[in-house]
């Protein structure tokens, strides 16, 4: 089976101490896998490990067939991967429509000088940049409030427009860091909706979140990692009654009152 992300035995250390140790895993095409674990697991050390913000100590990490370990952020979203923050990342003081469009001049910018004389390459870039937006703000419910200041939306907007942002970019893969962290109940449904509308457009996602409600109704698979390393791979459902995870999470005394 095709694999989009291909990671192996993929390592980083701080001061001696081993934030992720061996981990492996893959991503297949359109596919969402959850990366789950306590506090202190390792989870995002891992996103940044795998967008360019660290340096892996040790592993590969293969990319549309292509190594990419240790490439630079800038870099890895030019191949199609890309990543969001824990924060909403959006201009608080800009529109919604300005904020989009910082991710579309990503691949569609002509350079400041062809822009500045407004040459027809530029003309050309900004029109299509313009459209693939509105295509976005439509796809997403957000033309609505396209012109209003990104600040003044609801927190869930703004982490829907941070997602939009990230398309905005055209990538084959997203790096989502707890999108639905500090949301309420109805908020982390339309988030939920908004990254399954992410894979029918053909684009994988990597999420972590500690809401097991939100992973367990939204992922095809999922990693549990534990103290730096995987714990269990496999499907929502079955994963998450193994007792190795519950302990991970709950601690020894529920494993038993789980499984009585």
């Amino acid at each position: 089976m095709t694999k989009l992300l291909d990671v192996n035995g993929l390592g980083r250390s701080f001061g001696g101490v081993s934030a992720v140790r061996n981990l492996s895993f893959a991503i297949q095409p359109d596919e969402i896998l959850g990366l789950i674990g306590p506090n202190g697991a390792g989870k995002t050390t891992v996103v940044n490990l795998l967008s360019g913000v660290i340096k892996p100590g040790s592993g590969r990490v293969v990319f549309s067939n292509e190594e990419v370990t240790g490439l630079a952020p800038h870099d890895l979203a030019r191949k199609g991967l890309v990543r969001t923050f824990q924060s909403t990342a959006v201009y608080s003081g800009r529109t919604v429509r300005e904020n989009a469009l910082r991710g579309a001049y990503f691949k569609r910018y002509a350079g400041f000088v062809p822009s500045l004389l407004g040459s027809s390459r530029a003309k050309e870039m900004r029109t299509a940049a313009d459209q693939l937006v509105e295509q976005l703000l439509g796809w997403f419910s957000l033309q609505k409030v396209a012109d209003s200041v990104a600040g003044s939306l609801p927190y869930g907007f703004q982490k829907t427009l941070g997602i939009v942002i990230a398309l905005a970019a055209e990538p084959r893969m997203i790096l989502l860091d707890e999108p639905v962290a500090g949301l309420s109940a109805e908020e982390t449904d339309h988030v939920r909706d908004v990254i399954l509308r992410v894979r029918k457009r053909g684009i994988s996602v990597l999420v972590i979140d500690h809401n097991m409600r939100f992973i367990s109704g939204l992922c095809d698979r999922v990693v549990v990692m534990a103290a730096g390393h995987e714990l269990a791979q496999g499907k929502p459902q079955e994963v998450l009654r193994q007792a190795a995870v519950i302990e991970a999470y709950l601690g020894k005394s529920n494993v038993a009152a789980d499984h009585q």
